[in-house]
């Protein structure tokens, strides 16, 4: 594999595409664009936006990859990881953009005190209750729970606030991901250990169907019916970290085959499966995940998407942690712009002007600051 910094074509194209899921999913859930005519444009907007929640799948495997693949690069020997380095770079990564939002949604509350269906959907649901436990949970990595705990309220608290459930996910994975390197110390334990962890997703997701099937809150965004999805990532980084030399000729032709294969599970699995239905929420970010992990493997085995035009496309996916965390905001800006518009004109305009915000964002705030809370916090 490349070195820890270089990028990527493949991995920022997933990012890409989670991003855009997510964009549609939300667009769709807001009500504000008109369905398109046409019945085939229409089915295939439909399909597309109503599952757009696995675009937090796909990024879920990508984030574990990711991180291993760092976390290899500068420890290659697991008993000896830097913990103080590891903690630093991820806090120097997440820490200065979700200040920065928190702290523009804390004003938003104050400055935006009317239930229109705006500021509803966008930044303060009616029934929620921003109370102490509120603001507590959002220090504390636990946001995701309180947001299943009261689920019986409200469904949410404003899309502002709600898409952190995953990066609460993320990050209560990482607090203890490095110890139990250090711990395990040898990657046979750990391989083991990951796989178990993704055995132990579907179980997960399938108990919280059992005990709540109309849920969507306890089966998605439950920590441990998302850990599987990061240990997929994980699991692949260590496969492609030993065995990353592409095979040619009857071989390789077979391995581009599985990844191809990969692609087309990933798309089967997200057109066929329905998030809606609790018996789908079980299998399908199992399928996803796994038809995932085998794409990328060959996509990065054979350096797939390396060309020039092809990594422009791709670029986008570096700021995909800004677009997730300002697409909120910016379909608050865009609102009365988007409301009646044809359903693929409003979504362009809005995934343009939100990738456009959070390229911005990155180049002027985000990847500056981050520089400088590494160096102030000792990493590199």
């Amino acid at each position: 594999m490349a070195h820890a910094d270089d990028r990527l074509p493949a991995v920022d194209l997933v990012r890409l595409v989670s991003i855009l899921a997510v964009f549609a999913v939300h667009l769709h859930a807001s009500g504000l664009a008109r369905p398109p005519h046409t019945s085939a444009v229409r089915e295939a907007w439909v399909h597309f936006a109503r599952n757009g929640s696995y675009g937090v799948t796909l990024f879920f495997v990508v984030s574990g990859f990711v991180i291993t693949r760092t976390i290899l690069r500068r420890d290659p020997d697991l008993a000896r990881v830097d913990l103080r380095g590891f903690y630093a770079r991820r806090a120097g990564r997440i820490l200065p953009l979700l200040v920065l939002v928190i702290a523009l949604g804390a004003a938003g509350l104050q400055a935006f005190p009317d239930d229109s269906p705006r500021i509803g959907f966008c930044l303060r649901d009616p029934k929620a209750h921003f109370d102490a436990l509120f603001w507590l949970s959002l220090p504390t990595l636990s946001f995701n729970w309180l947001r299943i705990a009261r689920e019986h309220v409200s469904y949410g608290f404003g899309l502002h606030w709600d898409v952190l459930w995953s990066l609460a996910i993320e990050e209560q994975f990482y607090l203890g991901y490095p110890l139990a390197l250090r711990v395990l110390k040898h990657r046979s334990r750990v391989t083991a250990a990951l796989a178990c962890v993704v055995l132990a997703g579907p179980v997960a997701r399938a108990i919280a169907g059992q005990l709540e099937p109309q849920s969507f809150l306890l089966a998605f965004t439950n920590s441990f019916a998302a850990f599987d999805l990061i240990a997929m990532g994980a699991l692949l980084c260590f496969f492609l970290d030993r065995h990353n030399v592409p095979t040619s000729g009857l071989i390789g032709r077979l391995e581009v085959t599985l990844g191809l294969l990969g692609v087309l599970g990933v798309a089967a699995a997200y057109h066929l499966s329905n998030l809606d239905q609790p018996g789908d929420r079980v299998w399908g970010p199992t399928a996803i995940g796994a038809s995932l992990c085998c794409a990328l493997a060959v996509a990065i085995r054979r350096n797939w998407l390396t060309a020039r035009p092809l990594r422009a496309v791709t670029a986008p996916g570096q700021f995909s942690y800004g677009a997730y965390l300002f697409h909120p905001m910016a379909l608050f800006l865009l609102w009365p712009a988007l409301a009646g518009r044809h359903a693929v004109v409003a979504f362009v305009a809005y995934a343009g002007v939100t990738l456009s915000f959070a390229w911005a964002a990155y180049r002027h705030f985000e990847a500056p600051a981050n520089r400088a809370m590494r160096r102030r916090l000792g990493a590199v």
